[in-house]
């Protein structure tokens, strides 16, 4: 009964030195993560993020974070050199934790962590107004005693009122949910978003339902990174429909799709991916389409030259303005993590290529890859080099009275750019295209560019040894 006594002991001081001590080292932990977090996002190219306020009890934490993204430095910028430069974005986080093993909100619960981060739309834009005055987006967080944590974010439903801007618009959104779990390796997300409205001077956009759904083996830390792990993912955005001002016809897509499936071999470090874009169907009033299906295989991906180009990134935007010390870190990037990319023998595939219209319906498939490549050539963008070490060969289908609905768009493209054929009325260039749409078909069959088959037309290519074939027919290369 005594050791009996003394077990029960034990444990009592076990729980109540958990309860007691437990809350102390959760807030110690999370401030050091947020820090981590900062120093984290403050290496990468166009983030600038301050822990401006950290005040921490016992049994709670509350923060500030602040965050400016830079649009003219970071990875997002796309934009041309001659057009205007991007204003920074810059916004505040809140954060206000509970810390565990007991955690008391609406509800008593056992965990480690309670966490909310909520990001003030007035922070974003003047311009934001949400309902009911709800923080733009809110992410709630609960950490279980086994450190797995289950989440919750949302984005309020809210209006974009800028009317008076010098391009006016105006945003209706009805909000975002989204819930997930993380474990030690995995994770898994599903999110539902409303519709969007945009309101502009020249016609009205409207966006409907937004899908997402995630599940990935992968840590929380690494989700963020580069580099490939076993994942699938797809977004799928209900439908897009926009109407011009004045005109009563819209342009309208349904069911667009992008989903990706990646397989990761860890001891090679080599991944496959697939990549695919669908369009269930769409209509601009005088066009209409279906069934669209692009599927990209992407083999011997070497994980490796993700994880260093990411490096590589923050090496250039540390580097010195001279360009010799960015001439060295980028041929040293080149001839070191690019070089073991294509030796890997790298392969993309166009493995679905498929689509109807009203005419009638095509398919297609590409396969591609990288051969006997041992070093980097000196000039990277040498078309010959590559062409030298790639090899390809695909097939393609198209239905007869499609290729004659292609054929006459290539005719009226080619008329309306001719100087001596302005003014001429759409119709005539329409007659024009009909008529000698046949006779281009027929050059294309005589020169072996396509094979005629009893309903569609056929085209095969291959590419070995910088001999380019189509249907067996050489191709003459400019090198």
């Amino acid at each position: 009964m005594s050791n009996l006594k003394k077990g029960l002991s034990v444990v009592a001081v076990a729980v109540i030195g958990a309860a007691v001590i437990g809350p102390k080292v959760v807030g110690s932990q999370l401030e050091s993560t947020l820090k981590a977090q900062v120093e984290k996002l403050n290496e990468t190219a166009g983030y600038n993020a301050e822990l401006t306020d950290f005040e921490s009890s016992w049994f709670s934490t509350s923060a500030k974070v602040s965050l400016t993204l830079d649009l003219e430095t970071s990875s997002v910028n796309t934009a041309a050199d001659d057009q205007d430069a991007l204003e920074s974005i810059h916004t505040v986080i809140d954060l206000s934790a509970q810390h565990g093993p007991l955690l008391f909100n609406d509800i008593a619960t056992l965990g480690w962590l309670s966490l909310t981060a909520s990001v003030d739309g007035k922070s974003i834009s003047d311009h934001v107004v949400t309902e009911n005055n709800q923080a733009f987006y809110t992410l709630q967080n609960h950490m279980t005693l086994f450190g797995s944590h289950a989440f919750q974010d949302n984005i309020a439903p809210l209006v974009f009122d800028c009317t008076d801007c010098e391009q006016p618009i105006k945003i209706t959104y009805d909000g975002y949910q989204g819930t997930g779990e993380v474990s030690s390796n995995n994770m898994v997300y599903k999110g539902m978003g409303g519709n969007t409205l945009f309101n502009m001077t020249n016609g009205e956009l409207k966006l409907g339902e937004l899908k997402m759904d995630f599940a990935g083996e992968v840590p929380l830390e690494q989700l963020f990174s580069m580099g490939l792990y076993n994942s699938n993912a797809k977004i799928v955005l209900n439908s897009v429909n926009f109407t011009k001002v004045g005109e009563t016809d819209s342009v309208e897509f349904k069911g667009i799709g992008i989903s990706t499936d990646t397989k990761l071999d860890s001891e090679k470090e080599l991944a496959t991916m697939l990549v695919g874009y669908e369009l269930e169907s769409f209509t601009d009033g005088e066009v209409e389409g279906k069934d669209f299906d692009i599927e990209f295989e992407f083999t011997n991906i070497d994980n490796n030259f993700l994880n260093e180009y990411e490096k590589f990134l923050n090496q250039l935007a540390e580097a010195d303005a001279e360009l010799s010390e960015v001439d060295r870190i980028q041929s040293e990037f080149m001839n070191t993590h690019v070089l073991a990319l294509v030796k890997a023998n790298p392969h993309m595939n166009l493995t679905k290529f498929n689509g109807t219209l009203t005419q009638g319906s095509f398919t297609g498939n590409l396969n591609s890859e990288l051969v006997n490549i041992e070093a980097m050539p000196e000039m990277i963008a040498d078309p010959k080099f590559w062409l030298t070490h790639t090899e390809a060969d695909g097939k393609f289908l198209v239905d007869k009275p499609l290729a004659s609905y292609f054929a006459e768009m290539m005719i009226a493209s080619q008329i309306r750019k001719n100087p001596q054929a302005q003014g001429m009325p759409e119709e005539q260039i329409q007659e024009i295209a009909t008529a000698q749409s046949g006779t281009l078909l027929n050059t294309l069959i005589q020169q072996g560019m396509i094979v005629e088959l009893e309903s569609q037309f056929e085209s095969k290519i291959s590419l070995k040894d910088l001999q380019l074939l189509v249907n067996d027919q050489q191709i003459p290369l400019p090198y």
